[in-house]
């Protein structure tokens, strides 16, 4: 092994190893019983005698390993984070211990065994199995149920695509929120007393925000409510987006009485400012009809 890293990580390969090829066991316990009920509906409900039932089995094959994979994939990485990883809550933190000289044995071992489990987890929920897995479910309540399961608060008719995350305990979703494709949620950054420790923040967006296309979200973000994040925005760590704001760019903060710009160009649009433009088109429209 070339990195000290690939020793501490060698028993959760093997454990990740499990959690992928677990779900192959369910496929075939579901061909199994598939094969017999299609075997049980020919002769008892068509009242056939003949091997033609065979062909009801081979062409929904495709379709049962598909679906019933995907299915198992799921529910085991889901009783992986409820029975072994648990919970990676705010203010957890990540990393050697800050003191490995002064640190009790038990101390030490938490310090990595947190570690281990965080990392466990992400090899999970990042792989592009699990993701393919939930693929199906975009904008659908399954998928709000999924992430409730694995530790996110998300509210009612939340319009959910499958934004990526691997700290769901540390994200709150309010009702009516609405998410756009490939939305990152980061919650993990470096302490401030030993930055080679990281620590979880919360992420929280309140009700009927809108979080758009490719737009990433640092630990600590607060999105108002009703605030709108463009599509490719970079919301940087603890920045705080006051309701009815619209913030596109790279952008830390605003408020209902700044206007930020970023050294890209990218201008960010408060609330107060979308009021006065509206006045304006209103006054703009009054004059024309005169």
């Amino acid at each position: 092994y070339g990195d000290h890293r690939d020793l501490h990580s060698f028993p959760t390969r093997r454990s990740s190893i499990f959690v992928f090829a677990l779900p192959y066991l369910g496929s075939l316990i579901s061909l199994k019983y598939a094969h017999q009920l299609c075997k049980i509906f020919h002769k008892e409900v068509l009242m056939s005698q003949d091997n033609s039932w065979g062909l009801f089995f081979y062409v929904f094959c495709p379709v049962i390993i598909t679906h019933a994979y995907s299915i198992f994939v799921v529910a085991v990485v889901v009783l992986q984070k409820r029975l072994l990883i648990g919970k990676l809550a705010p203010g957890l933190e990540l990393g050697p211990p800050r003191n490995c000289h002064e640190c009790t044995t038990s101390a030490w071992l938490r310090a990595h065994w947190d570690t281990m489990r965080h990392w466990m987890h992400a090899r999970c929920v990042t792989s592009r199995v699990f993701e393919h897995s939930l693929e199906p479910l975009v904008n659908s309540e399954l998928l709000s149920g999924i992430h409730r399961l694995l530790g996110a608060k998300v509210g009612r008719r939340v319009q959910s695509d499958n934004f990526k995350a691997v700290e769901h305990d540390c994200i709150t979703i309010e009702d009516f929120v609405v998410f756009g494709s490939v939305v990152t949620m980061n919650c993990d950054s470096p302490c401030p007393e030993a930055p080679w420790r990281r620590v979880l923040k919360p992420i929280v967006l309140q009700r009927a925000s809108n979080c758009l296309d490719h737009s990433q979200l640092m630990p600590g973000v607060t999105v108002g409510e009703a605030a709108v994040l463009g599509t490719r925005t970079l919301a940087h760590q603890d920045g705080c987006f006051p309701p009815d704001s619209i913030s596109t760019g790279a952008v830390s903060a605003v408020s209902d009485d700044d206007v930020r710009y970023t050294a890209h160009g990218d201008t960010t649009l408060t609330a107060r400012d979308v009021r006065l433009a509206g006045a304006q088109l209103d006054i703009l429209a009054d004059d024309a009809r005169v």
